[in-house]
C-alpha cells in the first residue's frame, strides 16, 4: 500500500512538472510531498525452521518439494532465478556442484550459486524424473514442457495450510537461507553476495568475497543440517 502511494505521487509529480513547463499550472503541488517509509509497513520475512521445512515438503507435490529445497539451500529468487532455471545452467557433477544464474533482478544477481550436498542430491534425484530429455527447464510447465512453470502460489498455499504454518510466504525461504548462512558465521558481505544483492552499502559492487569463503559457508550449512538431523534421531 505505501509503495503504491509513493508511485502514484511520483506519477502525479511528473505530470504536474510537465504541466508547469507548458505553463498550464503555476506550481507543482507534489514537489514538497515527502515519500512514505515503505519498509515500515512491509511485512518482515520470517525464516522457517528445519522442522517446518520438513512439514511443508510432506504436503507438497514433488516439484514444489524440490523448489523448497532449492530456495532454502541457495537463497535464489523464486520467479526471476529458480523457476526459469535450465538444466544447462546446473552442474551437479562438479565438486562442489554449482548453478550459473544468468538472468536475475539486477546485475548483482548474475552469479555462481554453490550447492550444498543436500541440494545436490535432491537435484540429482529430480533430474532422474524430470531431466533434459523431458524438458530443458528444471521446473517445466505441466502443460508445455518447453516452457517453465510460473504458477506456484496455489500449491504453496495448500502446503502451508496443510502444514499448519501461519503467515508463511515462499519468499521467506530466502530469509531462511540467509539466516542459516549467518548462523554459520557468514559475513554480511558474503551473505549479500550469495543472495545476489548489490549491497551492504554497495560494497559487493567493488569487492567480491573469495570463492573459498563462499564454499566454506555452504559446507558449514551442510554440517549444520547433518548435526540437526543426527540430534533429531537421537531424541527419537
Amino acid at each position: 500500500m505505501l509503495a503504491t502511494v509513493n508511485r502514484d505521487v511520483a506519477t502525479l509529480s511528473s505530470l504536474f512538472a510537465r504541466a508547469k513547463q507548458l505553463r498550464l499550472v503555476s506550481q507543482n503541488p507534489c514537489k514538497d510531498v515527502g515519500k512514505l517509509n515503505e519498509r515500515r509497513g512491509r511485512r518482515q520475512a520470517r525464516p522457517i525452521s528445519y522442522e517446518e521445512e520438513d512439514r511443508l515438503k510432506q504436503f507438497s507435490p514433488p516439484w514444489l518439494s524440490m523448489l523448497i529445497t532449492l530456495l532454502a539451500e541457495t537463497g535464489m529468487r523464486v520467479q526471476k532465478e529458480a523457476l526459469p532455471l535450465k538444466w544447462s545452467d546446473v552442474t551437479v557433477e562438479a565438486d562442489p556442484a554449482y548453478i550459473h544464474v544468468k538472468h536475475s533482478k539486477s546485475p548483482a544477481g548474475i552469479r555462481t550459486v554453490w550447492l550444498t550436498s543436500h541440494c545436490k542430491v535432491a537435484l540429482l534425484h529430480w533430474r532422474e524424473r524430470v531431466g533434459p530429455d523431458v524438458s530443458p527447464f528444471v521446473f517445466p510447465s505441466p502443460r508445455i514442457s518447453d516452457t517453465h512453470m510460473t504458477d506456484y502460489k496455489k500449491a504453496w498455499q495448500k502446503a502451508v495450510q496443510s502444514a499448519e504454518l501461519i503467515d508463511c510466504r515462499i519468499y521467506d525461504l530466502r530469509a531462511t537461507f540467509a539466516s542459516r548462512a549467518n548462523a554459520c558465521r557468514a559475513s554480511n558481505l558474503t551473505v549479500a553476495y550469495l543472495l545476489g544483492h548489490s549491497s551492504t552499502q554497495m560494497l559487493p559492487t567493488y569487492v567480491k568475497p573469495l570463492d573459498e569463503n563462499t564454499r566454506a559457508i555452504i559446507q558449514a550449512m551442510d554440517a549444520t543440517r547433518a548435526s540437526h538431523v543426527a540430534g533429531t534421531h537421537t531424541v527419537q
